[in-house]
């Protein structure tokens, strides 16, 4: 099958395979950001090939509290990235209990309306310890 990129396959780590096809893929044409590999899980099993100078791994960080619908952006990145040096400040109504509590909450919905104990739980669950991605 061919597909116009990029092509996103999510839970790459279940079908460990896919990691060389994109390599072999990725040899024939170097175009970059044809593929987006993501997974919420360590592979059981090490790929054939480390992706050297063809696969960049991303760590994914946390949703802001903006996005987590809590406090009204005050910095827009977009702007930052013209070149012109916006003010940059702000302020917010969020107490030092607030941010420890969104530390842990996370930022998936289903996750963050769970009570404490089971959000730990789907938090303890996710990742394992020392690898991956914190959520």
């Amino acid at each position: 099958m061919r597909a116009q990129g990029p092509v996103l396959v999510d839970e790459w780590q279940r079908e460990p395979a896919v990691w060389d096809f994109v390599r072999r893929s990725v040899d024939r044409s170097p175009a970059p950001a044809r593929f987006l590999l993501t997974g919420s899980a360590t592979p059981t099993s090490a790929p054939t090939h480390s992706g050297a100078g063809r696969i960049v791994q991303l760590r994914v960080r946390p949703m802001s509290l903006a996005e987590r619908a809590l406090a009204e952006p005050t910095v827009s990145l977009g702007e930052l990235l013209t070149g012109r040096r916006p003010a940059v400040g702000g302020s917010t109504a969020l107490n030092l209990v607030d941010y420890a509590e969104e530390i842990v909450r996370s930022g998936f919905p289903a996750i963050r309306q769970l009570p404490p104990r089971a959000r730990r739980a789907q938090g303890a669950g996710a990742v394992p310890p020392g690898r991956g991605v914190w959520r």
